[in-house]
């Protein structure tokens, strides 16, 4: 793989144009990215200009994209019922492969096609010797919080509140669908056998906001969690997490270079760190580049996230 990498992002409007920023801070070269129409493209183009100096290219077709690129990282930033297919030409074309959270959604399918189609992914990724993660960065964050408050690593409780903002309005489920795997995924970081005991669930969606609650178990170990996501109108929004009712609130700030930085403010004082997307998309680079084994959240792990996601939402 030369060096430094050459990343493709696939939808680079949204989330996409800052994940692309971030590539860029980390050494990458961005070189091309996918949009939606000749149009969408033209505008992507001059924001990513904008916003990093982006010198690339723009492409309609995922599979165009792939052949006249030849990027070796591709960041899937599309909608959620986009995801597998992406993922798929790209781990068949031999790139290493960075998928928006959840790692596949489509409500047209049922929950063992979705899983399906996850345990493919996985599969496609271990047979091609490419890596494969997920964007779920609050993972990124648990050394922070470890630092502010230590304690035990197999905790008897979770709680977490989440809360975005999307237009149009949205119903409990679908904010379920959009930010579920985040608190998931601390769970499973501190518990990575973890599985859903389902007689637990208690599940209540309302309009703009689901409130879950369910444990997980590990071995002998058993874990209640408490989680609530909200979609708000829009700022200011809240988002803590917390282990043992040991919860922190977690907000951002503007650093000096320019570069956002993650604020995390609990019992324990204060603590300000790299962007939680930052740290995973650096990761990331590093997994590929050779010097560590595994993404922040792997294939198995972002499976293993989207079975209890769906188990939650009662998703047949």
């Amino acid at each position: 793989m030369p060096d430094p990498p050459r990343v493709a992002i696939i939808g680079a409007s949204g989330i996409g144009r800052h994940h692309a920023n971030w590539h860029d801070a980390v050494g990458s070269q961005v070189v091309a990215f996918v949009g939606t129409t000749p149009e969408r493209c033209h505008e992507t183009t001059k924001l990513l200009e904008q916003t990093f100096g982006y010198q690339g290219k723009s492409y309609t077709s995922v599979d165009e994209m792939l052949q006249r690129a030849r990027p070796d990282i591709v960041d899937i930033c599309s909608p959620n019922f986009t995801h597998y297919h992406a993922a798929s030409r790209a781990l068949d074309a031999g790139c290493h492969v960075l998928c928006e959270k959840p790692l596949v959604w489509d409500d047209n399918l049922s929950a063992q096609q979705m899983i399906d189609q996850a345990m493919h992914l996985k599969r496609l990724a271990g047979r091609s010797g490419r890596h494969f993660g997920m964007c779920s960065q609050l993972v990124a964050l648990l050394p922070q919080y470890d630092q502010l408050l230590p304690g035990t690593k197999t905790p008897r409780h979770f709680q977490a509140l989440m809360e975005t903002s999307g237009t149009p309005r949205r119903s409990g489920r679908e904010v379920w669908v959009d930010m579920g795997s985040h608190p998931i995924s601390l769970v499973i970081a501190r518990y990575p056998s973890a599985r859903l005991d389902p007689a637990t669930v208690k599940v209540h969606f309302e309009e703009r906001e689901a409130k879950v609650a369910f444990d997980i178990i590990s071995d002998d170990d058993r874990c209640a969690c408490e989680i609530t996501v909200s979609d708000l109108s829009g700022p200011p929004l809240r988002r803590c997490f917390g282990f043992d009712h040991h919860c922190v609130d977690l907000s951002g700030k503007p650093g000096e270079d320019g570069y956002y930085r993650a604020v995390l403010d609990g019992a324990g004082g204060e603590t300000v760190g790299p962007d939680p997307m930052h740290l995973l998309i650096q990761q990331f680079t590093r997994v590929v580049a050779g010097d560590e084994q595994k993404p922040l959240v792997s294939a198995e792990t972002a499976l293993q996230n989207l079975q209890i996601q769906l188990e939650v939402a009662g998703h047949d």
